[in-house]
């Protein structure tokens, strides 16, 4: 991978299951259940807001990741990138 601070892509299919890693089995598999569900719930409240808009992309950051995720009916794709630390603005 060219960016040194990706971690890990997961590929799964409509269920979350994964398809293609670079990661162990086992964290992609609850990456992609979880990232699954995620996407799920993020495209009905889109739908409900507007029918005719949907989720092309999701960023969600932690104190370890950055995850990001592309929810489509079916696959997902999944990335996770070590968080930068960010430095708080001077007074």
């Amino acid at each position: 991978m060219e960016d040194e601070s990706v971690e890990g892509v997961v590929m799964t299919n409509k269920e979350g299951a994964p398809i293609l890693t670079n990661i162990n089995l086992m964290g992609a598999a609850n990456y992609g259940i979880a990232m699954q569900k995620l996407g799920s719930m993020a495209q009905a409240c889109v739908k409900e807001l507007d029918l005719f808009d949907e989720v092309i992309i999701m960023r969600t950051d932690t104190r370890k990741f950055e995850i990001m995720l592309a929810p489509h009916p079916e696959f997902n794709i999944v990335v996770l990138q070590r968080s930068r630390i960010k430095s708080k603005p001077k007074k």
